[in-house]
């Protein structure tokens, strides 16, 4: 029995040509990072990639993975202030850093702060910081003690000046509904406020804080193996 040509065309008519589309770890780490670092999911990852998502299960079996993959591409990119001269300059410097690190990656400032394990991804870096600290004077411990004050407050800080940029589905910023909301002039958001807004400010007061008294927390390492 033959077969018409037309029926032959209409049959092909709906299979792909060409080769197959191809991707690599760092193309879904890239894809997870455009889409939010604390947001996306697989399947948004596989959509932005144009392929299905058993495809991305291949390279990381779940979104913790992927996660981990996107916090090492991250602290990759931090310049650790190892170097500075003293230590008000060295906890200034790590404060930027971190800031800057939020900026570079939204979404990381949430991650980090509501998913401590990944936090295990800047321990490295973290110890060259306590090592030059503790050649200013400091204990370990107390070192530990003034990176998590500052952290968490970088962290808290661009988190609450992230929500004043996002913009809804009408197009209006959280910042400009905030000017409507508050009346009083001791609340009305500045210009300032989606930028840095009182960082600097909260950062020199908690400096010059630690200059007069340093707490100190519970640290395992002693001074000697911060060398190590």
């Amino acid at each position: 029995m033959s077969t018409e040509p037309g029926a032959v065309a209409k049959k092909n008519a709906g299979r792909k040509t060409g080769p197959k589309p191809r991707f690599d770890f760092d193309d879904v780490v890239d894809a997870a990072i455009s889409l939010g670092i604390d947001s996306f999911t697989i399947s948004a990852v596989a959509g932005e990639l144009g392929v299905a998502a058993p495809a991305v299960y291949r390279i990381f079996d779940g979104r913790e993975a992927l996660s981990h993959a996107c916090l090492e591409r991250a602290t990759s990119s931090i310049t650790w202030p190892s170097d500075a001269p003293d230590w008000r300059t060295l906890l200034r410097r790590w404060c930027d850093e971190a800031w800057e690190l939020c900026e570079r990656f939204p979404g990381i400032d949430k991650l980090l702060m509501t998913t401590t394990s990944l936090f295990s991804h800047f321990e490295k870096g973290y110890a060259t910081v306590v090592i030059r600290l503790c050649e200013f004077g400091y204990t370990p411990g107390q070192a530990a003690f003034a990176l998590d004050l500052l952290t968490d407050m970088v962290l808290a800080s661009h988190m609450n000046i992230a929500g004043l940029r996002t913009v809804d589905e009408n197009g209006r910023s959280e910042f400009s509904k905030s000017l409507e909301s508050f009346t009083s002039g001791l609340f009305v958001p500045d210009e300032s406020w989606t930028e840095r807004g009182f960082l600097d400010k909260k950062i020199s007061f908690i400096i010059d804080g630690l200059a007069d008294k340093c707490p100190e927390v519970d640290s395992e390492l002693p001074i000697n193996e911060t060398h190590a």
